[in-house]
């Protein structure tokens, strides 16, 4: 990361995330112009979208405002001033890199999930539309580090004033210690040889808890 990151915050320099987000290229089927032109609403079928690169940033050593309410990472879709729906967004090509800087240690670690694909059904921000069916899956395939083939579903229920989800999938074929280097930062465990075959994970929960 620049170095800049480092001191990102709000206007009252608490504690906020960075997101970069770019989009190489997105095709578009079937948009329902109606909609585009006389309620300046986009509406369509399906939006193909290759090689979405994103970059998650947060400096965890800067107090956070405790008067701010708790954002999901998908609340950030209402932060898109022109409502829309996609009946399915097909993702392929992508990447995400995530990052923080630990509060009690000053670690700096990152994460990246490459070779990312997948659809997204039932993608909104507009009322209108949720209002109809509040649920948006997510389905994603992915590679943990470039190593661990990763698959896992999301539901969320958009219109939950908790904003509650739902998440299950799989992470196989990854070798522990690559983790290693974080962990023994983090929570001071370090890990000499542990070979990942399988692992299953389901968890549930909202803004308030998460049970596994």
């Amino acid at each position: 990361f620049p170095s800049h990151e480092e001191q990102f915050t709000d206007k009252a320099g608490f504690r906020k995330t960075r997101i970069y987000l770019y989009v190489k290229e997105a095709n578009f089927q079937r948009v329902n112009f109606k909609k585009l032109f006389f309620e300046q609403k986009l509406y369509e079928k399906v939006i193909e979208v290759n090689k979405l690169e994103s970059n998650i940033f947060r400096n965890n050593t800067i107090p956070k405002n405790l008067k701010k309410k708790i954002r999901f990472p998908a609340e950030l879709v209402y932060d898109i001033r022109i409502p829309f729906y996609f009946d399915q967004l097909n993702l392929k090509n992508s990447k995400l890199d995530y990052g923080e800087i630990d509060s009690k240690t000053k670690h700096r670690w990152k994460i990246d999930f490459t070779d990312i694909k997948g659809s997204f059904s039932h993608f909104s921000n507009d009322t209108a539309a949720l209002i109809k069916n509040p649920f948006t899956t997510i389905n994603l395939n992915t590679s943990i580090n470039h190593k661990a083939k990763t698959n896992v579903e999301f539901i969320f229920d958009c219109l939950h004033p908790m904003k509650s989800f739902f998440v299950k999938g799989t992470v196989s074929n990854y070798n522990l210690q690559d983790m290693s280097p974080i962990l023994s930062q983090l929570v001071h465990m370090e890990i000499t040889n542990c070979h990942l075959r399988s692992l299953k994970f389901m968890l549930s929960g909202d803004k308030k808890s998460m049970n596994c």
